[in-house]
């Protein structure tokens, strides 16, 4: 739609502009087709993510809201740097309004209420610093780049990729193999968001601007809490994938992101069926280090390494008796290959 379209005017007087597509409430006087946009882009409290597919190609400046829009890192100004966006007077103003050109140079002119304190003077300094990563193009319109394509063009097919949990080009068979396995929903469900790194784990609350009064690095103190690190590289975790190991008789070094640690977690001795099955402690495991980990932080559990496995092993059989009733355990020897000392025993899952 061209910039001072007929329809762009009808549709900004009734509805407001693109940005009320990321709210959460939507009014009841909006018709069918504009609920449907809403929905289908996502509101923030959904991951919003048509939000996160697109990109600003800053031009003159006259498009992109200097504070609220996401146009520079990865979250708007207005919580990045929440401490300086309340004593602004640059509140819901462009780009072209907070500076201007001088020659072929941009130059920021950044106004506040009253003065900084020491400390919002070092924020201040980050934010210049970000801000000026950032390069203008004189002459030039604001324009939106889309992500999932090399060309930065929007397409249906990228669209749809992304929905499904891929992108154009890949062929992504994770989330065809994560709906397979033989566990209840929610914990396919809970797979499913982790895979997609979409966990309100702590570094995803801090850049929405959520301030929590319990400490999340509790259950691991190695460093700031993701879900990578929650996961598949804290001690904790990783203990835990170490007993998993040795239950199945195996020394394996694990990878730290999800997809791949997905992917990597089968066993040689069994078939194709049987490893979809198998999978199910996969997403046992992870359920139970999320769970251990809220009540480490909200109950002030203590840490109990073999709670988590003994639960996720629990767990595992439970559901997958409950899908499969005939499923039986059985343990069989593993090749002598494997182990020069002696014969270990392993737990494979068959079916008469």
């Amino acid at each position: 739609m061209e910039d001072k379209g007929l329809w762009r005017e009808v549709l900004e007087s009734k509805y407001g502009s693109w940005r009320n597509l990321n709210e959460i409430v939507i009014l009841k006087s909006a018709s069918r087709w504009w609920k449907d946009i809403h929905k289908v882009c996502g509101s923030s409290t959904q991951g919003a993510w048509f939000e996160n597919c697109k990109d600003w190609v800053i031009g003159e400046g006259d498009k992109v809201l200097f504070w609220e829009d996401l146009w520079v890192g990865d979250a708007p100004l207005s919580l990045r740097f929440h401490s300086l966006y309340l004593i602004s007077e640059s509140k819901q103003s462009p780009i072209a309004r907070v500076g201007h050109w001088v020659d072929n140079t941009w130059v920021w002119e950044l106004v506040w209420r009253r003065q900084r304190l020491v400390w919002e003077q070092a924020m201040e300094a980050q934010l210049y610093q970000l801000i000026n990563s950032r390069t203008f193009r004189k002459g030039n319109l604001d324009t939106w780049s889309w992500k999932e394509t090399v060309e930065g063009a929007y397409t249906v097919r990228s669209a749809y990729m992304k929905l499904m949990g891929s992108s154009e080009g890949e062929s992504d068979k994770v989330f065809t193999e994560l709906w397979s396995i033989r566990v209840i929903p929610k914990a396919q469900l809970f797979g499913w968001r982790l895979l997609l790194d979409k966990l309100p784990t702590k570094d995803k609350l801090s850049v929405k601007g959520v301030q929590l009064q319990h400490s999340l690095r509790e259950f691991c103190l190695d460093c700031e809490e993701s879900a990578s690190h929650l996961f598949f590289s804290c001690a904790m975790s990783q203990k835990v994938w170490k007993m998993c190991d040795s239950w199945i008789g195996v020394s394996l070094v694990h990878h730290n992101q999800a997809r791949i640690h997905f992917q990597h977690f089968h066993m040689s001795s069994l078939n194709t069926r049987q490893n979809t099955m198998w999978k199910g402690m996969w997403l046992a495991i992870v359920g139970e280090i999320w769970r251990h980990r809220n009540e480490v932080i909200f109950k002030q559990k203590k840490v109990d390494i073999e709670e988590i496995f003994s639960l996720a092993q629990v767990n595992a059989w439970a559901w997958l008796k409950h899908k499969i009733p005939s499923v039986s355990m059985k343990r069989i020897p593993m090749s002598k290959a494997m182990s020069s000392s002696s014969v270990i025993l392993h737990t494979s899952l068959v079916t008469p």
